[in-house]
């Protein structure tokens, strides 16, 4: 990769100072999971976090799987984050308890210890009739005890005195097999896909021939869809309905996607995926949907299998989505399956830039920039969401990192808002040092 050294902020995802102790320290974590004799589920989660830090809760706690609406005298957990409320003290303590039933199965569920948190005591059961398949696997640390009686199986992990750096894990299913819950995953999209009629003229016009890339390209204009609102594909809504409002969430748009793309004669899957900063799960012959956490499409050819991301609107087709790199990614009617480790750092950034000095000393410099790879997505999804003035102010700022002396200062850009034209950046300035030549002439 050549990176000018002003330009290495832009490959920066974070950078994060580190506190001399953890925000705050889980005195107590437990899932209890029961399958009845009628395969009933209720799965009962209890999270007892003690706050050690306050000023570093500021931002929110990470909160384990499971909790999501769970609330204790106004803290609340909001999808993966503890929201700790203002004026807690030190040594605070809030226990957060949540109970899901369902009627339906089978079923798949993940234990997780939160992460960067210290574990003083976590443990996780899981019990079903004697008569119903399950599998549980749990981490290599974990300590485990079965349990088993005329009528029942059961199995507990427990985890004592766990560091920041260690995760409790323990993953359970009552699928039988992949194909047994990829029909599943099937029957519960298809009647929310739409054909082409009531995908509407505006939307599916010219179909026949279109290439993935333009459909794509189609459904991300016509569905917004928030950052980070990924939904799911059980709580989606139909095509039409999503269509009509012109909004929705990663799982909404990518039902519009599927009908989109099946209507243009591609076998388009609804699909799952885990992102690589989840950690490691169980192994890949272990049935657990419910490790896969974020909805993606699959559309299947016999050569290759081509994976979009819904929630990413910036990925150049047909690269890897930067958001599935190093995942593990998983459709109906095939195994889960480990995707290329390659980020936008393994994608190329080319800067080339000249300087141009004038016989009176005056001078300008100019680069151009260009991409590709997922390094192209990394820069659209940062750039794309700012006003041309936000745009040069951000460039502006990285510029001087390196190139103090700039003045007055252009951009231009092309390819930015779409993916399927190459991206080119301009940068053109005038610089307030006055060069002098030495020697003859």
């Amino acid at each position: 990769m050549r990176v000018q050294p002003f330009l290495l902020a832009l490959l920066l995802l974070s950078v994060a100072a580190a506190a001399d102790g953890p925000p705050a320290t889980v005195a107590d974590q437990h899932l209890e999971v029961v399958v009845d004799s009628h395969r009933h589920l209720r799965a009962d989660t209890t999270w007892k976090v003690r706050v050690d830090d306050p000023a570093a809760t500021t931002a929110g706690l990470p909160a384990p799987p499971g909790l999501d609406g769970a609330s204790d005298r106004g803290a609340m957990v909001m999808g993966d984050l503890l929201v700790v409320p203002g004026g807690t003290a030190s040594g605070a303590t809030f226990t957060l308890t949540t109970t899901h039933r369902q009627r339906r199965g089978p079923w798949s569920g993940v234990f997780l210890t939160a992460a960067d948190l210290p574990v003083e005591s976590a443990s996780a059961r899981v019990q079903v009739p004697s008569w119903v398949d399950a599998t549980v696997w749990f981490d290599p640390i974990a300590r485990p005890s079965f349990e088993r009686t005329r009528y029942t199986r059961a199995v507990r992990a427990d985890w004592d005195d766990l560091p920041a750096s260690a995760h409790g894990q323990l993953v359970w299913t009552t699928w039988k097999s992949w194909d047994e819950a990829g029909d599943a995953l099937t029957r519960s999209v298809e009647p929310k896909l739409a054909d082409k009629q009531a995908l509407g003229s505006a939307l599916a016009r010219d179909i026949q021939g279109a290439s993935v890339a333009d459909l794509v390209d189609r459904v991300d204009q016509a569905v917004r869809v928030s950052p980070e609102d990924y939904g799911s594909w059980d709580t989606a809504r139909s095509a039409t309905d999503v269509v009509a409002a012109g909004e929705g969430t990663a799982a909404d748009r990518g039902v519009v996607l599927i009908s989109m793309l099946r209507v243009g004669g591609y076998d388009a899957r609804p699909a799952l995926f885990r992102p690589v900063s989840t950690g490691r799960g169980a192994p890949l012959v272990v049935p657990a949907p419910a490790e896969l956490t974020r909805p993606a499409v699959a559309v299947v050819s016999s050569r290759r299998v081509l994976w979009i991301d819904p929630a990413s609107e910036y990925t150049t087709l047909p690269d890897l989505p930067a958001s599935m790199t190093g995942s593990v990614a998983w459709a109906p009617g095939r195994l889960p399956v480990p995707l290329a480790n390659q980020g936008a750092m393994d994608g190329m950034i080319t800067v080339n830039g000249r300087l141009q000095v004038a016989p009176g000393g005056d001078a300008s410099w100019s680069a151009q920039i260009t991409a590709s790879g997922t390094a192209r997505e990394w820069l659209r999804s940062r750039l794309a969401p700012l006003a041309k003035e936000g745009r040069d102010t951000a460039l502006l700022r990285l510029t001087h990192a390196g190139r103090p002396e700039i003045e007055r200062f252009q951009s231009s850009m092309s390819g930015l808002a779409n993916p399927q034209r190459p991206l080119q950046i301009s940068l053109q300035a005038t610089t307030s040092t006055r060069w002098r030549s030495w020697g003859r002439g």
